[in-house]
């Protein structure tokens, strides 16, 4: 396996961490999904956390498909 080889195949990894990454922030069970829509007196003190959560889950997926994309970038620019 050439370095070329290896960069382009370290994006492809870093993107499927990222996409993984990205997806858990949304995928919820039955008894968090309740926990969520219930209500309650004033605030639903869950639905902060959760969103909080989910929009660091989020970011830290984006990070991973750029540093993928830039790496598969850069790998095609070298072997050119």
């Amino acid at each position: 396996m050439t370095y070329i080889q290896f960069i382009n195949a370290s994006g492809l990894a870093l993107q499927f961490v990222g996409a993984v990454v990205a997806a858990s922030g949304v995928l919820l069970t039955k008894s968090t999904a309740g926990t969520l829509a219930g209500t309650y007196w004033d605030e639903n003190p869950h639905l902060k956390a959760a969103l909080l959560k989910q929009s660091h889950r989020t970011v830290a997926g984006l990070m991973f498909l750029a540093i993928g994309a830039a790496l598969q970038f850069s790998a095609i620019v070298l072997d050119h």
